[in-house]
């Protein structure tokens, strides 16, 4: 029985079956590490957009000015840009220049309060307001380097837009929460749980199938 085993369909189709169990394994673990750090890529997220009033607008008793100008709904907005790739975005990459990167607020931008950096060792890219739109200009934004804007607005809550995003081979994508801009490590951490039944699943089949090869290969050698 063993000598008609090997050689037969049944056993190349179990040689075959070990060795792709095997390869899916590895490439579920690589694809995941490979997806997780591109080569370049911008991360935004609105971290917070609060009223500065209580009910959102003015009253006679309390406002805000700037400036000496009364602000009607005064905001305050952070804004979070990370390169989350493994390449520096540079100046470069920036294809129209100081309009390459810009972002709609909803509502008439008063000032730029701040931008930093984190690292604070990172460059700081300069800034220009048209309306509701905050430009960010063309500056090295290195692997991992945060950018974090605080922006005040006039007017009703309104969710923060990307308006342009011309960066060459660099994808500018709006992330889902605060845990996209964690360390690789640990948004790989926090994945494991997901990808843990598929790798188990397949290492299990590819022991047991190993397992049954090593018998029906024991059985045609003979004690």
């Amino acid at each position: 029985m063993a000598e008609e085993y090997i050689g037969s369909n049944d056993f190349w189709n179990t040689v075959i079956t070990v060795t792709a169990t095997a390869a899916f394994t590895g490439l579920t673990v690589w694809a995941a590490l490979y997806v997780a750090r591109p080569k370049r890529r911008l991360l935004w997220l609105e971290r917070s957009n609060v009223a500065l009033l209580r009910g959102g607008s003015a009253t006679g008793a309390v406002g805000v000015t700037y400036g000496g100008t009364p602000l009607g709904k005064p905001r305050l907005v952070e804004l979070v840009l990370k390169n989350s790739g493994k390449r520096d975005i540079q100046q470069s990459d920036f294809a129209s220049q100081d309009d390459s990167l810009a972002f709609d607020f909803g509502a008439s931008i008063i000032s730029v309060l701040s931008v930093k950096s984190v690292p604070d060792t990172g460059a700081i890219p300069g800034t220009r307001i048209a309306g509701n739109v905050l430009y960010v200009h063309k500056s090295l934004i290195a692997s991992k380097q945060q950018l974090l804007v605080s922006v005040l607005v006039d007017g009703d809550e309104d969710d923060l837009k990307c308006h342009s995003a011309h960066l060459l081979e660099t994808p500018i994508v709006e992330a889902r929460s605060e845990a996209d801009f964690l360390p690789i490590r640990q948004r790989l951490g926090r994945s494991l749980p997901l990808l843990l039944p598929i790798v188990v699943a397949g290492t299990s089949l590819a022991i047991g199938l190993i397992r049954d090869l090593a018998a029906v290969i024991g059985n045609w050698l003979g004690p």
